[in-house]
């Protein structure tokens, strides 16, 4: 979908698992290889015409006071997830004609939100089929920390999110990246109105805690098309101070190229 100008970034956690990193500043103001999380997120939407950027912040919020973008507060960050927070931004759910949605602790090549951008449908999630190479340098077993996700024939997301039991129910993994059209929006937004308490995709989590993949896989069990924008490398994920030891060591050995590209 060319022509989206607008995004947003998630980024109100306090990413207690960076620390020390993230003591003084939210995650996404991480730096990494000269810059920070976001600058390196903005440089990224920048070169595919995506300027206009807002963010979610929570922790430490008054570190963008002068980001020179529009922003919204989750007031309530110390005690939810990734769906509260994109909530606290209504209003633009509900008045943007396209939009870019993501995570505060991954950046990503230009061609990744290339994909996204022109990937048809009405929601487009990024994921990265050589995922495993990536989660096998982070972790020994790269199923404790992955998801699942099936895709149909039609390239529709069909499940997504769950714990896995094995490697061949990981077709791909879901980076926290995603496009939504106008009526993407009014989708999600009239999905998340109708769901109560309790529904099964919330995995016995209230609403305030559900994960992303818990609501794009409640759209997808309600027959909403979840249309998988394929790509293979070129993103980061800042989850532990582990991932931000093993990047600097790779930058500086000449190995990251592998995974992304700083230059």
């Amino acid at each position: 979908m060319p022509g989206v100008k607008q995004a947003i970034i998630l980024a109100a956690g306090r990413g207690s698992r960076l620390r020390p990193h993230t003591d003084s500043a939210p995650k996404c103001l991480l730096p990494f290889a000269g810059h920070c999380l976001f600058d390196w997120q903005r440089s990224a939407l920048g070169a595919n015409g995506v300027t206009d950027i807002g963010v979610v912040r929570g922790y430490r919020g008054e570190a963008f006071d002068n980001s020179g973008v529009r922003l919204w507060d989750n007031r309530e960050w110390d005690r939810s997830n990734m769906v509260h927070s994109l909530f606290c931004a209504r209003d633009a759910l509900e008045s943007a004609e396209g939009l870019v949605i993501a995570y505060g602790d991954i950046i990503y090549e230009a061609r990744v939100v290339q994909a996204v951008l022109e990937t048809s449908g009405d929601i487009v999630v990024a994921v990265d089929r050589n995922w495993l190479d990536l989660w096998r340098a982070r972790s020994e077993n790269p199923l404790d920390d992955a998801e699942t996700l099936r895709i149909d024939a039609d390239g529709h997301i069909v499940d997504i999110g769950r714990k896995p039991t094995s490697l061949a129910e990981i077709e791909a993994q879901y980076i926290g990246l995603l496009r939504l059209s106008k009526a993407g929006l009014h989708q999600l937004c009239a999905f998340y109105d109708a769901a109560a308490e309790g529904s099964t995709w919330m995995m016995g989590r209230p609403r305030i805690n559900c994960y992303m993949t818990d609501l794009l896989r409640g759209l997808a069990e309600s027959g909403v098309r979840l249309t998988a924008a394929p790509f293979a490398g070129g993103w980061l994920e800042f989850d532990t101070s582990d991932d931000l030891r093993l990047y600097e060591a790779m930058l500086a050995e000449g190995r990251l190229d592998r995974f992304f590209r700083t230059a």
